[in-house]
Parts: C-alpha cells; structure tokens; sequence
C-alpha cells in the first residue's frame, strides 16, 4: 500500500491507465484492478449493472450534500437511466430534459438533507444521536477524524471495478483522502486560496494583473491609499504564511473586521466565499492569484457512513456524482457552485463554470492549475 501512489504515477503514463484500489479489510487481498478509458470524454456512457446490487431492486438511502433536493433526485434519476440503457445517446447532462428525469420510474429512493459547502462536521453529525441516524452518505470537512472514530466506511473494496473512475479525475485530489490506508472518501469539489481586492481603492496605476509576482503585489499594495480609515491588507499573516515571509504588515486593530467595514483593500480569501463576499460587496470585488509556485487547493471529500446499511449502493452513488461528466454538468447547470471546482477535467463540465457572468472568467484561468494543484483537505488548510 506505501506504493500505491508512485503505482498511479507510473500507470497513468500507459495507452491503458489502470487505477489500483486495495481492499483493505484482508490481510493478504489482491490490488484488484479497474481500466479507465484513453479518452476522458468517453465516460458519457456507463457500462450497465453493478458487480454490488441487483438494478431492480429497492434501495433507499439518506444524504447530506450541498444540494438541493431536486437536484439530487435529478442525480438519482440520472444515475437509474445510465445504468439501466435509458439515457438518450445525443444528450448530455447539460441538456437533458429535466421532464424526462422526472418520468422516469424507479425503485430507487434518496431522501436530502441540504448542508452548507462544506457539509457535515463530526459534532454535527453527533448531534444527530445515535449512529443509525447518520445519512449514508455525506459531504464533510473532517475526514480524518470521522477516519480515525470509525463513522466512515473505507471504499476501496466497493470501488475496484467501478465503471465510472476515469482518467479525467485529477489524481491530486484523490492524496489527501488515501487514509490508514485505504481511501476514505470521494473528492467532489475543490476551492482555492486567491485574493479578493475591493474596487473602491484602486490605486491610480488600476486592477492588478490576476497572476503576479510578490514583489509586484508588495508594489500593488504599497500603492493603495493607507490612512486611519483605509487598511491596505485584511490579517496580512494569513497571506504572508503562503509567501514564507513578513511581506505585508498592519496597525489594523484585528478587533474589527474591515471587510465588513468595506474599508479593506485586499484579503486572503477561499475562492469557495466567493457568493458571500460578492453579494456583500456587488460589482465591487477583483480578484488575483497568490503570488505562489503552486496553487493551493482544498478538496471536500464525500463519504460513507460505516453504520448504513447500503453501503454498496451508497459508494456506487457516490462515485458517479463525483466523476460522471454528465452528473457534474447536470450539478452545475441546476446550482450556483461559484468558486467550487469539479475534480473531473472533463471540457464539457468547465464550459458550464466558465460561462458564468459572475465567476466564469476566474474558473477559465484556475482550470490550467487543477492538475498541478497542491490539494490539502479543509481541517489543514
């Protein structure tokens, strides 16, 4: 298992990339093996039937997904159709008639409970009571710890012949959740550190550049007004431990929060803000990259509780709203994720974020970056 990872690196150099899952429960189990497609775009279609459950027959599970209801039935919908030879060939998730979705007649039964991006945390899944009332699946920011209690099910053994895995899954995100090894969760999206500007101090010499060096950003900010009521740089700690250095400093009485205020002129923020901070300063926000070798990304993981009785089903659901081209494309047509990016490279689905008004232009230029991302989960970042 230590190798695994140098495994994938090597693997996905071949004409046929193969993914190595191991079933971690068995002392001396096999690397059961899965076959990913040369070409990206060629997971439209998925192979029908599960190694796991019978098509046919009932299930009902429990999720916690930033969702909304309707849309996670859609998704389950979507799901029964590909399995089952229902979805028509020349359409896709960004156009599929939604009244089709509807009509289509199933067994299958998913009840939502709507969390917030980040979804679940240990203390609120806690709170729920004893543990049969955890939903069998769910988004959370603390997967290492739901790990190390025993609340989520490791998902290797139910994944290794999963139609779905691809090689358009960017493998970074798949690091941080390869835990006690075994993989303990799914990555469904991912966010970004970027800095946020507010329009009204810009200096005469205009909006940065969204990519720039430190020493053009030092200039940058040198050059925005600084009196008793304007501070250049919100908490410059935050973004001076991303640069290795004291490059920005303060006499901001951190007390008060001058974003609020709107008397700040940058801050550090998580691109996954992005529709707080947009409605609270609207048409007044620019935004620039980290001066950074890399990007720094977060990834939200999806997991499987240990305690659900359909755990197969539950993993296999999971799976294809994480990395199906045409779920993640029917996920962004029907929700406003601005500044979530998917974990799939597929084209089709960052033509939908790239066509936003809002944030499109900023998930255009972050879509190079996805497959060179240093990629953390939220309890490090």
């Amino acid at each position: 298992m230590r190798t695994l990872f140098r495994r994938i690196t090597s693997v996905v150099l071949i004409l046929a990339v193969m993914f190595s899952f191991s079933a971690c429960f068995a002392e001396e189990s096999e690397f059961p093996t899965l076959n990913f497609p040369q070409d990206s775009e060629d997971i439209t279609e998925i192979i029908p039937g599960s190694p796991f459950y019978n098509n046919d027959s009932f299930h009902e599970i429990t999720v916690a997904l930033p969702l909304s209801e309707d849309t996670v039935n859609y998704l389950m919908k979507l799901y029964y159709a590909k399995q089952n030879g229902l979805f028509p060939e020349d359409q896709s998730g960004f156009d599929i008639s939604l009244e089709y979705l509807n009509a289509i007649s199933t067994t299958w039964v998913v009840n939502t409970i709507t969390t917030t991006g980040e979804g679940e945390s240990y203390s609120n899944l806690q709170s729920l009571g004893d543990s049969s009332s955890i939903p069998d699946l769910f988004l959370t920011p603390e997967i290492r710890l739901l790990a190390d209690s025993g609340v989520i099910e490791p998902l290797d053994s139910y994944l290794a012949d999963n139609s779905i895995l691809s090689s358009s899954i960017y493998l970074g995100t798949l690091n941080p959740l390869f835990i006690n090894d075994c993989y303990m969760g799914l990555p469904f999206y991912s966010t970004v550190m970027m800095i946020a500007g507010n329009s009204e101090f810009i200096p005469d010499e205009g909006i940065p550049p969204f990519a720039m060096s430190t020493e053009e950003l030092q200039d940058y900010v040198d050059s925005i007004p600084n009196d008793s009521d304007i501070t250049p740089v919100y908490n410059p700690e935050l973004i001076n431990a991303y640069l290795g250095g004291d490059f920005f400093v303060t006499n901001e009485d951190t007390s008060v929060d001058s974003r609020l205020s709107r008397s700040c002129g940058i801050w550090l923020m998580n691109s996954g803000e992005f529709n707080t901070w947009n409605s609270y300063y609207p048409d007044s926000l620019y935004f620039t990259m980290l001066p950074t070798e890399n990007v720094y990304a977060t990834v939200y993981p999806i997991c499987v509780s240990s305690n659900s009785s359909e755990k197969a089903f539950s993993a296999e659901f999971a799976c294809f709203i994480c990395f199906d081209r045409d779920a993640q494309m029917l996920i962004n047509r029907l929700e406003n994720h601005n500044g979530y990016f998917p974990c799939i490279s597929s084209p089709g689905v960052w033509e939908i974020l790239s066509s936003d008004a809002e944030f499109g232009s900023q998930a255009t230029l972050y879509e190079q970056f996805m497959n060179s991302s240093i990629y953390r989960l939220p309890e490090d970042s």
